[in-house]
């Protein structure tokens, strides 16, 4: 087999340009995306990505101090959307095309509308138009506006650069051992969840590599403890359209995930530990998107019946004390510390060695 073409340095810098602009594209469509505790360091590198490429706009500031915390009540409507200008191609073709074939890679696995199907033709026209500008083993993968819609016409391209790019799954997990590995596959199933919640990142090439590890994890455990259950179903969806309509999320995934975690079958210590990783991630997600105050007083009460274990990270110990001392919203708690406290709680799990 010959071996995969590959991207010019200069290109690879300009590729991850274009991936970071779309994906703080769709961080603004979809704010929550950014409540989600282990997407929020994504979100403000992009963001500053995008700010380093396109310049200054009147909105970053409030960009800014949304994505301190992920907190959707912060977040400022307005857009003001940047391309590739024909001038831009012609002073500088190979950092066009690495951009514009990075804008791709993540709009071509984008839900299938008729918005991401017009953003997308976008890009895919201006590779079309511009193939020499593509390095060695790039050129001519994309057809012309007359054959297929924008998403068959990327396919070809996002196959050679799947081989050239490699995806990393974001957010890594890393699972360690005992009590500790079963509450981090708690938060990365909350944060599966969550994605869920947000097709757009749900499609991103690295998150569904994260989904893939995460559900593989899960379906071990079961075949493992012998539980009945299982997540093949969702395994087998992961590669596939992800829907945008909130119905066809239901029952492809929202529905299996949360019926194909655990039952009784588990034993209690794991379960707990579990329970606790997940309703953890959750009530940071809820303080910072939904603000459910019924949410926050149901995940937090079943919280504080939860136990530590001996190998639990201290930091995350002191962070749930701390996050047990604070009034359910219902009764006074401020959202921002409830979010402060089950964020830091929730990396101090997944980052702690």
């Amino acid at each position: 087999m010959a071996s995969p073409a590959t991207l010019p340095p200069s290109t690879a810098s300009a590729y991850g340009t274009g991936q970071a602009y779309v994906r703080f594209f769709q961080d603004v469509l979809s704010p929550g995306i950014c409540g989600i505790v282990l997407e929020r360091e994504r979100c403000n590198a992009d963001f500053r990505a995008a700010q380093q490429w396109r310049g200054s706009e009147p909105n970053d500031s409030s960009y800014a101090r949304w994505l301190t915390d992920g907190d959707t009540a912060l977040f400022t409507k307005g857009w003001n959307g940047a391309y590739i200008s024909e001038n831009g191609w012609a002073q500088n073709p190979a950092f066009a095309w690495g951009y514009t074939a990075g804008a791709v890679s993540i709009a071509a696995e984008q839900p299938r509308n008729d918005a991401t199907s017009a953003y997308l033709a976008h890009y895919v026209t201006d590779l079309a138009n511009h193939s020499s500008a593509a390095p060695e083993g790039f050129a001519g993968l994309v057809t012309s506006s007359s054959s297929g819609s924008p998403f068959e016409r990327a396919q070809p391209l996002q196959r050679v650069l799947a081989q050239a790019v490699p995806v990393v799954p974001y957010p890594l997990p890393a699972f360690g051992a005992g009590l500790t590995a079963d509450a981090r596959l708690g938060a990365y199933i909350a944060t599966l969840q969550e994605l869920v919640d947000n097709p757009l990142a749900l499609s991103r090439p690295e998150s569904r590599a994260f989904a893939t590890i995460v559900l593989a994890h899960l379906q071990q455990q079961h075949q493992k403890l012998h539980d009945g259950l299982s997540v093949a179903g969702l395994q087998a969806l992961v590669d596939g359209d992800i829907p945008w309509d909130p119905a066809q999320l239901d029952a492809l995934w929202r529905e299996p995930l949360s019926s194909q975690i655990l039952n009784s079958k588990w034993p209690e210590d794991e379960r707990k530990a579990l329970l606790l990783g997940m309703l953890t991630a959750q009530v940071a997600y809820n303080a910072a998107v939904l603000k459910d105050a019924g949410f926050d007083a149901t995940y937090r009460g079943v919280i504080a019946q939860l136990s530590s274990w001996p190998a639990m990270p201290k930091s995350m110990r002191a962070d749930v004390t701390a996050l047990k001392a604070i009034p359910f919203a219902s009764r006074g708690g401020s959202w921002k510390d409830i979010n402060e406290a089950a964020t830091r709680a929730t990396l101090d799990l997944t980052v702690s060695p």
